[in-house]
């Protein structure tokens, strides 16, 4: 019965599972990033009208200097760990 319940997109359980694996992702992507010499950051706009509303961007770990990516800037998580992975 509890796995219904998790799986139903209008549950709060469900909600917090997928709040919970998000987390989870970002977190072994900064790992990652970490490993390759850059540093993962989630945009602090808290406004979700704002362009850069839940936004992550990759800076070199050791200058600052934010990374471009082509496509699109700034990127989503699903964009950075393509770049991550890929570079």
């Amino acid at each position: 019965m509890n796995d219904i319940i998790d799986q139903n997109p209008n549950s709060a359980l469900y909600e917090q599972r997928l709040k919970a694996e998000h987390a989870r992702r970002e977190q072994k992507l900064r790992r990652l990033a970490d490993k390759l010499g850059f540093r993962l950051t989630k945009s602090r706009a808290r406004d979700p009208q704002n362009l850069l509303f839940g936004a992550y961007f990759l800076a070199d770990k050791y200058y600052g200097v934010l990374i471009s990516q082509p496509g699109s800037y700034p990127s989503t998580l699903d964009e950075v760990e393509e770049f991550l992975r890929e570079g």
